[in-house]
């Protein structure tokens, strides 16, 4: 196996669906605090990832490899593991918390409907006593 010859470090940025390379450095750690600078900026990002690019001195070929990934979801996963490591495991069927009474879906107000049914009323009231007084004049 051979010795491959680092060429590069991407900072890869996660924009509308696609990955755009960011920057380029020839040292891991300068990648990666871009790579942090980026996730804490107030772009926000969906994702950053760190690209290696290596040489192969014997195939010349090059290789990319990430060698550092980040996430909203992965941010989110890891919240959510910790929020479940805090609750007890053994729960069993008698010490179960029950699900609270479901509350009754709200409809629509009883005061709004009075009131749009007024307001339609006197509106066709209205509209019959100007009837009434154009066939008068005509």
């Amino acid at each position: 196996m051979s010795k491959q010859t680092v060429l590069s470090y991407e900072v890869h940025i996660l924009v509308q669906g696609a990955w755009r390379i960011d920057s380029m450095f020839d040292d891991f750690d300068l990648a990666e605090r871009a790579a942090t600078q980026a996730i804490h900026s107030t772009f926000r990002p969906l994702a950053v990832r760190v690209v290696k690019q290596a040489l192969d001195p014997v195939t010349n070929l090059i290789t990319d490899r990430t060698v550092f990934r980040w996430s909203r979801s992965d941010e989110q996963n890891q919240r959510d593991e910790t929020e479940t490591r805090r609750q007890p495991s053994d729960y069993s069927r008698s010490n179960r918390a029950t699900r609270p009474p479901e509350k009754p879906k709200a409809g629509p107000n009883l005061a709004w409907l009075s009131a749009l049914f007024l307001i339609l009323v006197c509106g066709g009231i209205a509209a019959l006593i100007g009837f009434d007084y154009l066939v008068k004049r005509l």
